[in-house]
């Protein structure tokens, strides 16, 4: 069975927003070969923080909207629910993230991810026993 992939925003922007940097090149990569044949998961909010980060990096509107059908065409897509606010809230006591970083997290959880890429939170970290925190941006990756 493929492992289930959670993205964060930051990860889906460095890999479609091509500004030569390392970032764009390592998560490029990441889309395009190491996480091919995965299942990979996002939520309304990673694609809602999509829309706003890329509207001000002046993309084309219709471009960031084309880029969005398409993450919701290859990805499975976890909406925020009411549901979803006790486990947000019980990982924003238990861990100490932010509200929207507790949001990621819970919606990965929700997802059955096994890993949530991101540069947000410590490489490595281990969520509720079960989600991995990576940062691919962190060289020797755990």
């Amino acid at each position: 069975m493929p492992d289930r992939i959670f993205l964060d925003t930051n990860i889906l922007l460095y890999a479609k927003i091509d500004d030569g940097s390392d970032k764009h090149s390592e998560c490029h990569r990441l889309l395009t070969t190491t996480l091919v044949g995965s299942e990979i998961v996002v939520s309304t909010q990673v694609l809602n923080e999509y829309y706003v980060n890329a509207n001000k990096k002046n993309i084309p509107p219709a471009e960031i909207q084309s880029t969005i059908f398409q993450f919701i065409s290859d990805f499975e897509v976890i909406s925020l629910t009411k549901e979803l606010i006790p486990e947000t809230f019980h990982i924003l006591n238990r861990y100490k993230f932010s509200y929207w970083d507790s949001n990621i997290v819970s919606a990965a959880l929700k997802g059955d991810c096994d890993v949530l890429y991101t540069e947000d939170l410590s490489n490595g970290q281990v969520i509720n026993n079960r989600l991995k925190i990576i940062n691919p941006m962190v060289r020797n990756r755990p």
